[in-house]
């Protein structure tokens, strides 16, 4: 997350949004002494980029912003957007087209009329938000984090992959249709697709360690898979956290070849509640990439066999 502040800055960040199928964005705003609201801050992310337009700083030119709201290549995705619609018509005399108004989908998916942002977080994620900071000066510089970090949050609601979105419109179809639509937003995969690959899914050490869940760490190396040999890419390696009491699989991470495939294993497992045990008690052909994610399982509990 960055804070705006500058014209060329804003140019460059929406420029970046723009290449994007959509974007997360959000208002905060006073209106306490003045018909029309007053824009104070202006949230966006989209594809990993995440900023905070700071829209009262002197000098900044919001062209580039409400350029971003004309293209009508990228559909701009709102929680309850008639605020937000009537701000930047109101300062830009443009309408924000395409939009995709989360509050509205939520009623359709039979949520409850005017469910609010946190209301519809809490029933699909079962996570909490701390709105605290709603109803705080906007207007007042510099801000504090707290409002930064309440700020951002409105606007990254998860990753913004393909294969997350097609779950979540199987999802709504299903609700739709009466039934139990659900995305285990846990176990959805996350591909770079560089030379080696590298693919996750769950949590990271470092998410580990903040929350202050015992965890164990089983890692394996390419140069010891031989089939990473013989084709020649044996950069990289598989590492599998599992919980240190229940062996339960809480995050995956792997660089090198076939990544993106190999992930898939780890993501059915956890999907499942699986545990290091159960992949490392699976049968996997040889030679295969397959068997680093073995090996790795095994190695929780310093087992590796070919190490």
């Amino acid at each position: 997350m960055h804070v705006v502040t500058d014209t060329n800055e804003l140019a460059r960040t929406c420029a970046i949004l723009a290449k994007s199928d959509f974007v997360a964005i959000d208002t905060e705003f006073m209106r306490e002494s003045t018909f029309w609201p007053d824009l104070c801050v202006v949230q966006m992310a989209a594809g990993g980029e995440e900023v905070i337009v700071d829209t009262i700083c002197e000098g900044l030119d919001l062209s580039p912003f409400f350029d971003l709201m004309a293209d009508e290549n990228v559909t701009k995705v709102f929680h309850a957007a008639r605020q937000d619609i009537e701000i930047v018509h109101h300062l830009a005399q443009i309408i924000p087209t395409p939009v995709f108004d989360t509050q509205i989908a939520a009623m359709v998916c039979g949520f409850g009329e005017s469910v609010s942002y946190g209301m519809l977080v809490k029933k699909m994620l079962n996570r909490e938000i701390d709105k605290t900071s709603r109803f705080t000066d906007w207007s007042r510089r510099p801000l504090t984090n707290k409002q930064l970090i309440y700020a951002i949050g409105d606007v990254i609601g998860g990753a913004m992959l393909a294969h997350k979105a097609e779950d979540e419109g199987m999802a709504v179809a299903e609700i739709l249709a009466g039934q139990s639509g659900h995305v285990n937003y846990e176990a959805i995969p996350g591909v770079v697709y560089t030379h080696p690959e590298m693919a996750s899914v769950g949590k990271t050490e470092e998410q580990l360690k903040e929350a202050g869940t015992p965890y164990k760490t089983g890692k394996f190396p390419f140069t010891a898979n031989p089939r990473a040999r013989c084709i020649g890419e044996a950069d990289g390696f598989v590492k599998v956290l599992a919980d240190a009491k229940s062996d339960k699989v809480l995050g995956v991470h792997i660089i090198g070849p076939m990544a993106g495939d190999l992930i898939a294993e780890a993501v059915s497992v956890m999907e499942f509640g699986g545990s290091a045990e159960d992949i490392a008690r699976t049968c996997h052909a040889h030679p295969g990439l397959g068997e680093a994610v073995k090996e790795a399982a095994l190695a929780i509990d310093n087992r590796a066999i070919h190490m």
